[in-house]
């Protein structure tokens, strides 16, 4: 965990006084009764039980708790709310009693009752997020001697607290946060997921403990340290997402994923419930007896998470949404449809569509357009809390169309680096622990290279950051307990590069749907942890499931090769065209094409071209040379060598999404962080 001590000393006192919130608006008036004394609440779209239709929001919490100030603060609540506001149309529901307050924001679809009390109105649950193993907490209940009848899934979680105590979190399967109340331990209690896949961000002032689902809620209260964290900023230069749980703001900090995080008056703890680890020693099993438990798996995770009535899923042309589309139409395609979307001719466009064709799903192509980002780049920055790079929102550009299509979209994250498709050969050596921290440093480095920082950062800011990204790498790589090479890299790639940078995507479609990942599951999670190095190198279980299981969509090319998984008559053509183009060009006839992919974007020429006049009036702008953050002329520099044809996108991009992101909450009055973008309130009168 890469939390500092410091930082825990910081943010959290000796003392929090334990109270009760008061002037509760709504509440359950089925089998639970109203009270004002204990408040629970969860983040995050989607209700618990397939049966509910998903909303097509990304609402948030915000919660305080004071530390005897007198001060009233009914007010900073209301600020925080209105900053998760990123549609105008989102209501807010405020919960706040003496020296406490809860949040919540949502669309109001559906109308759920909450929050929901304990009979005796010690306890309150207000939820959102999805738990997908519903069916087994019932049962589990009921061997307790439980009596549940039709009891709706929050009352179950509500009935497994009073069980379980804060360990309620244990042996729930889904995607979640949620925060508890606890008026007579007066305990606050937050949990989240086994994989963290919805970002809490908590920090303290001089008069309280603040959490939210958002930081730009948080930056809300004026009495808030907005310090930027120059090693954060130099992390994202660096790898293009911030290790650990570091935000941009030094005092602010992200729930580590599989956390019980408590709060009494006398203490702060933060807890995991949950080990993510790759085992070095494997149990002696046939490769046979692997991939029928991982099938059995991967059906049942699509199983718990499939949506009744109309989804999509988001399709290209690798394995991970290949085999999800492959189980989704196991019966028929049913309601399902598929999107894809890219460069016209793109090879992703062009095999996404072959798999539709055979999955006989409705497919949707929506072109990107080169200049896209000058309507939604504020808007990504803003729902992603600054921690996206401009040249990774391509999903905003025709998310607001796919939305009107489906509530629901199937998204194959962490399949990739779940099943070994980032693992190599080169992993297989015996290394010192300095040289494979210098071995996965030079790789995860993909923006600007240790050598490159002292041109980069001013004078002042490079004292700071100076070797703090490879210390800190190495830190968040010594998370990691396991002795083979191979499986402490995986570590790093699911809790890092999983969790802090390809999140950021899922959060972006958030926005406007509802995300499902089949393969963040947790007893497919598991599974894996447990799963021989041999086998999950190049992917070799999927890949072979694929081939058994799916054959016809084994059949159509993929973007990681090129050709089909097995052979078959298109595999044979396009080995002799690639044979022929080959041949040819050896032969002097040079007007033949080389083979070659075809990408879904091309930021490198689009910041040259459509979006050339918007970089640069960022990027050349006095206010962000001036900042002293980093060296004016480099920057210039940087900017005139891909002007010229060099590709620096990805360096642009990131350099782009911190100065809109410090536009937009560090150079304002904080109450300016809570007003809508234009692409938001554009989105609400659509």
């Amino acid at each position: 965990m890469l939390l500092r001590q410091s930082l825990f000393s910081t943010l959290f006192p000796a003392e929090l006084p334990g109270v009760r919130p008061a002037g509760i608006e709504s509440g359950s008036k089925r089998r639970f009764v109203r009270a004002q004394s204990g408040c629970l609440v969860c983040t995050h779209p989607v209700g618990f039980q397939t049966a509910l239709h998903p909303r097509n929001d990304m609402p948030g919490i915000a919660g305080f708790a004071d530390y005897g100030s007198a001060v009233g603060s009914r007010g900073v609540l209301s600020k925080m709310a209105e900053a998760l506001k990123d549609r105008r149309d989102y209501q807010v529901k405020l919960h706040e009693g003496a020296g406490f307050g809860l949040a919540k924001v949502t669309s109001g679809v559906p109308p759920i009752e909450q929050p929901v009390w304990n009979e005796d109105g010690n306890l309150c649950l207000v939820m959102e997020g999805e738990i997908f193993n519903v069916e087994e907490i019932r049962d589990l209940l009921a061997r307790r001697g439980h009596r549940l009848g039709q009891a709706h899934a929050t009352e179950l979680i509500l009935r497994l607290y009073e069980e379980l105590g804060n360990d309620f979190v244990t042996p729930l399967n889904g995607s979640f946060v949620i925060a508890i109340w606890n008026a007579r331990a007066r305990q606050l209690v937050v949990v989240n997921d086994h994989l963290g896949l919805h970002p809490v961000y908590f920090t303290r002032t001089k008069n309280r403990f603040l959490f939210a689902s958002g930081v730009r809620s948080l930056l809300t209260d004026p009495d808030v340290d907005r310090t930027l964290d120059p090693v954060a900023a130099a992390q994202m230069l660096t790898f293009e997402y911030p290790l650990g749980d570091r935000t941009l703001i030094r005092s602010v900090a992200l729930l580590p994923p599989a956390s019980i995080l408590t709060l009494t008056a006398d203490r702060m703890d933060i807890r995991s419930y949950w080990t993510l680890e790759f085992s070095d020693l494997s149990v002696v099993r046939s490769e046979e007896s692997y991939l029928e438990e991982l099938y059995h798996l991967l059906r049942q995770a699509v199983h718990r998470q499939k949506h009744p009535a109309e989804s999509g899923i988001l399709l290209s042309g690798g394995l991970d949404s290949r085999i999800l589309l492959g189980l989704l139409t196991e019966d028929g395609p049913g309601a399902l449809q598929s999107f894809t979307f890219g460069i016209t001719g793109c090879s992703d466009a062009r095999m996404a569509g072959q798999l539709a064709r055979v999955a006989g799903t409705p497919h949707h192509f929506h072109e990107l357009k080169p200049d896209y980002l000058l309507k939604v780049a504020e808007f990504g920055v803003r729902v992603t809390d600054g921690f996206e790079s401009v040249v990774h929102m391509h999903a905003l550009a025709n998310l607001d169309r796919q939305a009107r299509i489906v509530p629901v979209l199937y998204k194959g994250y962490l399949g990739d680096a779940l099943m070994g498709g980032h693992l190599w050969l080169g992993l297989w050596g015996g290394y010192s622990e300095e040289d494979q921290a210098r071995l996965f440093f030079d790789r995860a480095a993909v923006l600007f290279k240790e050598a490159e920082h002292k041109d980069l950062f001013s004078e002042r800011v490079y004292k700071e950051v100076n070797g703090a990204a490879f210390e800190s790498f190495r830190e968040a790589l010594n998370e990691s307990h396991a002795g083979m090479v191979a499986n402490r890299f995986n570590h790093f790639d699911l809790r890092q590069r999983q969790r802090r940078f390809i999140l950021n995507g899922l959060e972006l479609v958030r926005s406007r749907v509802v995300v499902r990942a089949p393969f963040c599951d947790k007893d497919l999670v598991n599974f894996m942890l447990t799963v021989p190095l041999g086998l999950r190198l190049n992917r070799r279980l999927i890949t072979e499931i694929l081939i058994r299981r799916f054959p016809k969509l084994s059949k159509v090319p993929c973007t990681t090769t090129g050709f089909p998984l097995v052979p078959c008559a298109q595999d044979l053509l396009m080995r002799i065209n690639l044979q022929l183009r080959w041949r040819l060009r050896a032969a002097g006839l040079k007007w033949v094409k080389p083979p070659r992919s075809a990408p879904y974007a091309n930021y490198a020429l689009w910041f040259r071209t459509s979006l050339k006049d918007w970089a640069e009036s960022i990027l050349l702008d006095p206010r962000t040379l001036d900042r002293g953050y980093f060296n004016p002329e480099y920057v210039r520099r940087l900017v005139s060598r891909h002007m010229a044809g060099e590709d620096h996108s990805g360096k642009l991009g990131v350099l782009i999404s911190l100065e809109l992101w410090h536009r937009r909450f560090l150079d304002g009055r904080p109450e300016e962080a809570r007003s809508p973008s234009p692409l938001s309130v554009a989105l609400t009168e659509s």
